[in-house]
């Protein structure tokens, strides 16, 4: 004997397998509510609430709301979206060659300035002990020395400043299981105060990573790559890894809304600080048979041809997905990526011909430092880079070893040289290896900062004594 169709039907209703007879039901809850002078009665996500404007909603509500004529703004209510943030630095075509302007005055802008990072020991999963980058860690982040740092660039007229995202650590960084998205209320509230900060003395941030934070399931997405990847292309070739650095930059852009941080403040978003591939590990170790990486293709693993397509296709898939996901939170953002100049040795390899003239990237970031190898011709074609390039390309790190350069004045000469010889490859920016860091690892080559010797660099690639780093 089957069961009565009206007791099925309540059991799948409180079991939640289908829903109750349509929007009656919800307007009769609804209906049933006592709302102040000016508030809605309504139902949402099956409970019933009297709206108002300010009220604090779920983002991912906001379609619940628009039945009600509200909207979910930034977490909070609204009668209407506002109008999307434009962000007042875009990049465009200008005979050929890709620069950076100010969308308000149409201006040429030419990001200049250099890296804020305070470094430390920090505890990882697994309670070892490393020596990393700290400056937002909760607990760590020194607001009072942030605006000092800031206060000075502002007075040497430097308008960029670049700032690392914190995320390897066990506790105190950006990953965290109980945060909303998996993110740290504590430490984005770090960031939003220097964003603030940096707004203030009128300096743009570029926001970079070196891969999805700790303590996150988007860092298990990258883990949970096959076999068939391992090492650092399985962030940027397996599904799995480009799967979760799409995912972790949706909800990290979003939170910072959320949270009310100046996005106008946001030069740009660089989605890898730098980015390489292990060949000494898979797929590259393989030697035989194919794979089938995130974007679709398949490729020979034993055609050399195959594994440079491979390289130069994974970092466009990667770099297309991710800036998708960083665009559908942030419409107007610019979205770069960064890349170090491989030295002879290491197992680092990239492939940089896609992403500066297939991929959706605003803009490139190279790195290379003078007074070691590769030298600037040798990093030129290691990066393949041409006279003239439709995208804007930064210097995003340079700086001057001690061992090179015995004073700071030396090395003051060798970064404005530097800066020079790039101009004749249409680089449109430039970003100093750091501004005042001291801190550094035992065993660690030191180089020069900005403020070293009374700020001797400083002055020398100062905006305000070299207006025009090309002339």
């Amino acid at each position: 004997m089957g069961v009565p169709t009206v007791i099925a039907a309540a059991w799948l209703v409180s079991a939640g397998l289908i829903a109750a007879s349509g929007g009656h039901n919800r307007a009769t809850a609804a209906g049933e509510l006592k709302c102040a002078k000016g508030q809605t009665p309504a139902v949402i996500a099956g409970r019933a609430r009297c709206l108002a404007v300010g009220q604090r909603c779920k983002n991912a509500d906001d379609r619940l709301y628009h039945r009600y004529r509200f909207h979910c703004v930034n977490g909070r209510l609204a009668r209407r979206h506002p109008i999307p943030l434009q962000h007042p630095l875009g990049v465009r075509l200008v005979n050929g060659q890709g620069e950076f302007f100010d969308r308000k005055s149409g201006a040429r802008f030419v990001p200049r300035g250099a890296t804020y990072l305070r470094r430390g020991t920090v505890v990882v999963p697994g309670d070892a002990s490393v020596f990393f980058g700290k400056t937002f860690v909760v607990g760590a982040y020194d607001s009072a020395r942030a605006e000092a740092a800031l206060t000075q660039m502002e007075s040497y007229g430097f308008n960029t400043v670049k700032i690392f995202i914190d995320g390897i650590c066990k506790s105190g960084c950006l990953g965290d299981r109980l945060g909303f998205g998996e993110l740290s209320a504590a430490y984005v509230q770090n960031l939003v105060d220097f964003l603030k900060r940096a707004k203030a003395h009128h300096l743009y941030v570029v926001l970079t990573n070196d891969g999805v934070p700790a303590n996150t399931s988007y860092q298990d997405a990258v883990r949970a790559a096959s076999p068939t990847f391992a090492g650092s292309n399985a962030g940027f070739l397996s599904p799995a890894g480009v799967n979760g650095s799409a995912q972790f930059w949706r909800a990290f852009v979003g939170t910072l809304k959320d949270r009310g941080a100046p996005l106008d403040a946001i030069a740009a978003y660089e989605i890898a600080s730098e980015a390489w591939y292990q060949v000494h590990v898979a797929p590259f170790s393989l030697n035989a048979g194919t794979v089938t990486p995130a974007n679709g293709k398949t490729y020979d693993l034993t055609s050399y041809d195959d594994l440079v397509r491979m390289m130069d296709d994974g970092f466009v898939y990667f770099a297309d997905t991710v800036r998708a996901a960083i665009k559908s939170v942030d419409p107007t953002a610019l979205v770069s990526m960064g890349f170090f100049a491989p030295v002879s040795g290491q197992d680092r390899y990239l492939v940089t011909t896609g992403v500066l003239g297939r991929s959706s990237l605003d803009f490139v970031d190279f790195h290379h430092y003078p007074g070691v190898p590769p030298s600037f011709q040798e990093a030129m074609q290691l990066f393949g880079l041409p006279p003239q390039t439709a995208k804007p390309v930064v210097m995003g790190e340079y700086g001057a070893f001690k061992f090179a350069y015995p004073t700071a004045e030396s090395g003051a000469a060798a970064l404005t040289d530097w800066e020079h010889k790039s101009c004749a490859y249409g680089y449109d920016g430039w970003l100093m290896w750091t501004w005042d860091t001291e801190e550094g690892a035992e065993g660690e080559a030191p180089l020069w900062n900005a403020m070293s010797q009374g700020g001797t660099i400083a002055q020398a690639l100062s905006p305000k004594t070299r207006p025009d780093p090309c002339a």
